[in-house]
């Protein structure tokens, strides 16, 4: 039996009547994982007046209308929940401020997130690319951008089932990323888990600038200096997690070029 005292709120901002259902139901086998690991309350969040920023001025939501929307929620989410036990688990909340675009949106799930002192909010996302991305936008991505509040996105190829035992941490190595990688082991300790560091050299980004310079001593005097010295920070980042009893190992992509965020990506597949 867990510890009320000690469990950890984290928001689930869902929409129970999306028509992909594998949305919030990959979302709920993670969230299903995350509770079996520590001890945390998980809060469903529905977002019920989107679109309707015109009327924030004059419009409130009659409290029979939000009860009957309430309840409607409930049932398709237990529906979408049928098979997947989610320990601790609160009725959907519904917010009925209303707002026009996804910032607005975002904006009010970030404000009840700290209101409520949420540890973290879990939130899906389509991983559109080209053009249909451009013209619908994301609200994972409107939220990573203007929370200050931790994020768990789960995209629509997540399918978790069981523990959290592999965690990579991509990092560059600056004051912020130290202070988010204490964040990161606090909660691989918690879920018993080993942690992956990840840096991906890069010093120019396209091969055919890095092969123009390469012929010049200094530049791979520099190239080689650079890397011996994210060595070594990895390395000491390294250690410290072992001390405080985390498995951890360090990978470090060493070509000048390529995205970071590919380079990370093609390690995580392995």
């Amino acid at each position: 039996m867990s510890d009320r005292k000690n469990e950890k709120l984290i928001l689930w901002a869902v929409d129970p009547f999306a028509k992909d259902r594998n949305l919030p139901i990959r979302a709920a086998r993670a969230i299903q994982a995350l509770s079996k690991s520590f001890s945390v309350r998980i809060q469903p969040v529905y977002l019920a007046m989107g679109n309707m920023g015109l009327f924030e001025v004059t419009f409130q939501m009659p409290d029979e209308l939000a009860g009957e929307i309430r309840k409607k929620a409930q049932s398709a989410l237990n529906g979408l929940l049928s098979g997947i036990d989610i320990l601790a688990l609160n009725p959907i909340q519904i917010i009925s401020e209303p707002y026009l675009q996804m910032r607005g949106g975002a904006d009010i799930l970030v404000k009840f997130a700290k209101e409520t002192k949420a540890e973290f909010i879990v939130v899906s996302t389509h991983a559109m690319r080209g053009i249909k991305r451009m013209l619908t936008g994301s609200f994972a991505e409107t939220l990573m951008l203007r929370s200050d509040v931790p994020l768990f996105i789960v995209n629509h190829h997540g399918n978790r089932r069981g523990t959290f035992r592999h965690i990579i941490f991509s990092t560059d190595f600056s004051e912020e990323s130290r202070e988010v990688y204490d964040q990161v082991l606090d909660l691989a300790k918690s879920l018993n888990s080993s942690v992956t560091l990840f840096h991906k050299f890069s010093f120019f980004s396209y091969p055919d600038v890095d092969f123009a310079y390469s012929a010049y001593p200094q530049y791979e005097r520099i190239i080689r200096e650079e890397t011996e010295a994210k060595k070594l920070h990895g390395e000491k980042w390294k250690k410290y997690a072992i001390d405080r009893g985390i498995p951890t190992s360090y990978v470090m992509d060493e070509k000048t070029y390529g995205s970071a965020s590919d380079a990370i990506l093609k390690y995580a597949k392995k």
